[in-house]
């Protein structure tokens, strides 16, 4: 559809796969707050906490069950860490940008590629470095692809 009429498609997951193959720019909600919004190439190779945890699944850091996690709580997880108890987390590197799912064969290009790129590549010098080389390198994969 987007391919087609060049829409906005709003699509809610948990499913971190879908999220990092699907849009343009991710959202990311923590306690009724967004915490992270733009394209999804800056949130996939994010140093926030919240984000970092969310992406890899680990029970330690500051999303919680409840998403109210108290100090006590807190300082349980930390000694666990450093007892070298695992959060049980994946240990997948997500930092790793995998390209965008494309249209179908004889679909149209998606209009909005092109403005997506000129977004991220003007943000790319705020960015720490190791985000700025996972872009650099995820470009160059889906200039493959195309």
């Amino acid at each position: 559809i987007n391919a087609q009429i060049d829409a906005t498609i709003l699509i809610v997951t948990h499913n971190i796969n879908i999220a990092r193959t699907i849009p343009d720019n991710i959202g990311m909600l923590f306690r009724k707050e967004l915490v992270m919004f733009g394209p999804r190439e800056q949130l996939l190779t994010s140093e926030q906490p919240v984000v970092k945890q969310f992406l890899s699944g680990d029970r330690f850091g500051p999303i919680g069950m409840s998403e109210e996690k108290d100090e006590a709580v807190q300082k349980q997880e930390e000694a666990m860490q450093a007892a070298g108890i695992s959060g049980g987390g994946t240990k997948e590197d997500f930092t790793e940008i995998i390209p965008q799912v494309q249209p179908n064969p004889g679909m149209p290009e998606r209009k909005a590629i092109a403005r997506h790129r000129e977004r991220v590549h003007a943000m790319l010098p705020d960015l720490p470095e190791n985000a700025q080389e996972a872009i650099r390198r995820s470009q160059e994969q889906e200039d493959q692809i195309r």
